[in-house]
């Protein structure tokens, strides 16, 4: 296991991954600036760094507010909303017919535009080759798009 805010094997793969959105759950801005420096700085020269993010403008006109899912007799309570700069969302869990909370959690991920991802990739010294939308690897559309996917190369 390895905090990827730390650096890690300089010059060392073809190609790095940074899937799903596992990237903006950091406290700082530059927390995200260290962790994608480091993805640059494993990659060998001629080497690929592919980022797949959330399409905040998508997913924010197509988020539900607040619902429900139920699993047995477990209800997940859960609200979603933007506050500045980031999607919070925050799910209560509870014993179906009791008052009674299991667990209360908040997770919180930075909205960051294509733009925003580009420059921190052309910040870490990576040259932007691609942009797609979705898994699909269609063309990326800023208003329908579900992801942003940030192909770059290490030059």
């Amino acid at each position: 296991m390895h905090d990827i805010r730390e650096p890690f094997n300089h010059n060392n793969f073809s190609a790095v991954f940074n899937l799903f959105t596992s990237f903006g759950y950091f406290e700082t801005m530059e927390e995200d600036e260290r962790a994608l420096q480091n993805m640059a700085n494993a990659a060998l020269s001629n080497g690929y760094v592919v980022q797949d993010y959330l399409n905040a403008d998508s997913v924010i006109s197509q988020m539900p507010q607040n619902y429900i899912e139920e699993r047995g007799d477990i209800h997940f309570n859960i609200e979603k909303l933007v506050e500045g700069k980031k999607i919070l969302k925050r799910i209560n869990v509870e014993q179906a017919g009791s008052s009674v909370r299991l667990g209360e959690f908040q997770e919180e991920v930075q909205i960051y535009s294509a733009d925003d991802l580009m420059a921190l990739h052309r910040q870490a010294g990576l040259e932007v080759v691609e942009v797609l939308g979705d898994y699909h690897l269609n063309a990326y559309e800023p208003n329908f798009s579900p992801r942003i996917i940030v192909v770059s190369k290490k030059n």
